[in-house]
């Protein structure tokens, strides 16, 4: 599918038809609609290299596609950062990052909702936070405000001040 336009490939589908008598459209399946999509309007050097399933692939592309074009989903993520708020921190997510080894300072969430701590700050790509040092974080279940949508990561020492010990 080769940079081929939206036209060319409904043609070509009315081409390979079988019942060429049919008034009506042929119509899409789903996975041509992804597909085509994907390719239209991200670009045939779009990828995801992460062993992700369909439906994981599918929801980045999504995202990536609103980024791209849609106004109203870029306004729905500025008013979201604009009201984030320091979270409060449950008892157990305090007791967590305060016995972390000291040299990962910073926390993330990447799109499989899996978090990671990292020795230095990290940097947001399509899929994940890459950073030197990184290390899987265990307690996906916690910390809920922590998102992929987020911007920056968390600097651990910040979560922790004006916490009382």
């Amino acid at each position: 599918m080769n940079n081929i336009s939206y036209i060319d490939f409904i043609l070509e589908k009315e081409r390979c038809r079988e019942d060429k008598d049919n008034i009506f459209c042929t119509g899409i399946s789903d996975r041509e609609f992804i597909n085509f999509a994907i390719k239209y309007l991200l670009g045939d050097d779009w990828y995801v290299i992460d062993p992700l399933g369909d439906s994981q692939i599918i929801q980045i592309a999504l995202e990536e596609i609103l980024k791209k074009y849609s106004k109203k989903f870029k306004k729905e993520l500025a008013d979201k950062r604009k009201k984030k708020e320091k979270p409060k921190l449950t008892e157990d997510e305090k007791v967590i990052l305060r016995n972390l080894p000291k040299e990962y300072k910073w926390v993330a969430r990447d799109t499989a909702n899996y978090m990671y701590l990292f020795k230095n700050k990290p940097i947001k790509n399509t899929w994940m936070w890459d950073g030197a040092g990184a290390t899987n974080f265990m307690f996906h279940n916690l910390f809920q405000f922590i998102e992929w949508e987020d911007e920056e990561p968390y600097l651990i020492e910040d979560l922790l001040k004006g916490e009382e010990k």
